[in-house]
């Protein structure tokens, strides 16, 4: 590591020109993405002040372009967020011409363009460069931005944590919650879920959430909800949609891609998830009472767990209440799309994906669906 960007002197003032994280832990770097615009934009729009731009599908001259552009009327900070690939592919260096060819070149022409910017770089914009999964320190991007100082430019290398650096990371996040969980069951935890920081962060929710106003958490508690705090692929996209914790969201697809699953599976799950959102605003219209409606989406969630299950079904009945037909057909439409395009073109799934998250966090917002999941007024299932 080179540089402290969780630092406790963390003023707008203080903020740096570029900030670069690489690893195979993203999560780190969401959350300070997060803090950054909470930071400069408090109050405002989730994407309010923000461009995000992939590389290769854009060059570095373009993101260039776009930091020396002057900010808008409304926004006096600009947050400028690049998620580039850990590896060139083998297309985009060699082929001798095409559009892989072609982003190949602006990606290697631009690296210079990016070094040139950071000796004058803009005001009040920041950069945050992202490169996600086994990056080294030979990596291009890491040898171009290390030689600038400390003023100009931090980086962050995300490593995954270990189990010592997973329980004390736990305990503090527990801390921070307003909790203390014991040994045993701090440990039992991570024996579920493996050490994650975006997977223990919200199990570590979740248990605050279950145990309500009681201080401790037990390995009682761990145990209870053993049937659900397991992390399932399955549920992990539909839960971070649910709460519409779009951070989150972005992490749990990057690390399934990292895994090995395909984009049409992923799509799949998020397909399914906001079909039950439109069969469910159809089973309200038809007078279906909502407690049977979430017995039937949610039957590991039992009533007796009170605060857990108004919780949930605030969440879902919120997103139902606040999403119009219009919104859930569009949604599905657009997962529609992007299947059609991961299946006939050489489009990045990963990249179409996180767009899509985004989007839809934005129009969430609009219905007044606040990341993570909270919902003024939401009505809960009975």
């Amino acid at each position: 590591m080179r540089g402290d960007p969780f630092g406790p002197d963390f003023k707008a003032a203080k903020l740096v020109p570029c900030y670069l994280f690489y690893g195979v832990e993203t999560f780190q770097a969401l959350e300070f993405i997060d803090r950054v615009r909470e930071l400069l934009f408090a109050g405002r729009p989730a994407e309010f002040g923000v461009e995000r731009f992939y590389i290769p599908e854009t060059g570095w001259r373009e993101v260039v372009d776009s930091a020396r552009t002057t900010a808008s009327l409304f926004a006096d900070w600009r947050i400028l967020i690049v998620k580039a690939e850990a590896k060139r592919s083998k297309a985009e260096d060699e082929a001798p011409e095409g559009p892989a060819s072609e982003a190949g070149r602006r990606s290697k022409g631009g690296e210079e363009a990016l070094k040139d910017y950071l000796a004058a770089p803009s005001d009040r914009t920041v950069l945050i460069i992202v490169l996600a999964g086994p990056v080294k320190k030979t990596h291009p991007i890491v040898k171009l931005l290390s030689p600038f100082p400390e003023t100009t430019v931090v980086i962050q290398e995300l490593k995954p944590l270990k189990e010592y650096e997973a329980k004390l990371w736990l305990e503090e996040r527990a801390a921070r919650l307003g909790k203390r969980i014991e040994p045993e069951a701090r440990d039992r935890l991570i024996e579920v879920t493996g050490c994650d920081p975006a997977v223990l962060a919200g199990e570590i929710e979740k248990l605050a959430l279950f145990t309500d106003e009681r201080r401790i958490i037990k390995l009682d508690d761990i145990e209870l909800l053993s049937g659900w705090v397991k992390s399932f692929e399955g549920y992990e996209i539909e839960n971070v949609l649910l709460a519409a914790d779009i951070k989150r969201a972005l992490v749990v697809l990057d690390r399934l891609f990292r895994d090995g699953h395909r984009g049409e599976e992923i799509v799949n799950q998020m397909t399914r998830f906001f079909r039950d959102l439109l069969m469910t605003k159809l089973q309200l219209r038809e007078g279906k009472p909502r407690r049977e409606i979430f017995a039937e989406l949610k039957p590991q969630i039992s009533f007796s767990f009170r605060k857990l299950y108004e919780e949930t079904s605030g969440r879902l009945f919120g997103l139902v209440d606040r999403l119009s037909f219009d919104d859930l057909r569009g949604l599905l439409d657009g997962l529609r799309r992007i299947d059609e395009r991961i299946k006939t073109s050489d489009s990045s799934a990963q990249a179409l994906l996180e767009r899509f998250v985004v989007e839809y966090g934005v129009a969430a917002e609009r219905r007044g669906i606040i990341s993570p999941g909270r919902l003024s007024g939401a009505r809960p299932a009975g």
